[in-house]
């Protein structure tokens, strides 16, 4: 699928390894960002862009193009402003994962504030969703993480709003964006 974003044409492919449709891309905000757990090809700016379809089924369709535009342009347009709601969905899961399931990690314990996130966390993957509210697109932010190398960390948003955030499998939650309120 080719989607247009501000005249530049973006080409999503099925990549077999990651049995995904995925365009390659940089989000400036993200720049900076490192973690220990890196994955090849997404360092600092660079990331993968994940088409998302409607549902749960075992071969659900994608969505409609304009919403993957739509969505796109809404990303990159605030792409900072969605850096720095994934940092605070991100701070928040640390601070439960210390007070209310009792981790005691050195590395987590390190981290006080959104400011140390970048030394610790590094963008992988964005899902588009095809889902919205109120004209927000959903987004999902997978990243690696110095403290869960396994697991790593995902943020959902709707727009500015943190939906879900925790292990990297919180970014993929259609079940959260429907109980949500998001729909196609």
């Amino acid at each position: 699928m080719d989607i247009s974003l501000g005249g530049a044409m973006l080409s999503f492919r099925f990549d077999d390894d990651l049995n995904q449709t995925v365009c390659r891309f940089r989000l400036e905000a993200w720049e900076g960002f490192s973690s220990e757990n890196t994955r090849e090809g997404c360092d600092g700016a660079n990331v993968i862009l994940v088409l998302e379809s409607e549902s749960d089924e075992a071969h659900p369709e994608l969505g409609s193009r304009e919403r993957y535009e739509s969505a796109l342009l809404w990303l990159v347009e605030h792409q900072a402003a969605a850096r720095d709601v994934v940092l605070r969905g991100i701070l928040g899961h640390i601070v439960i994962m210390r007070t209310e399931y009792g981790i005691d990690d050195e590395e987590l314990n390190e981290i006080e504030s959104v400011e140390q996130l970048p030394a610790k966390v590094d963008l992988s993957f964005v899902r588009i969703f095809p889902h919205c509210k109120a004209g927000l697109p959903y987004l999902g932010f997978e990243l690696e993480c110095d403290w869960d190398p396994e697991h790593g960390c995902g943020v959902l948003v709707c727009g500015t709003d943190v939906v879900d955030a925790g292990a990297s499998d919180s970014a993929q939650s259609i079940g959260a964006i429907e109980e949500h309120g998001g729909a196609v």
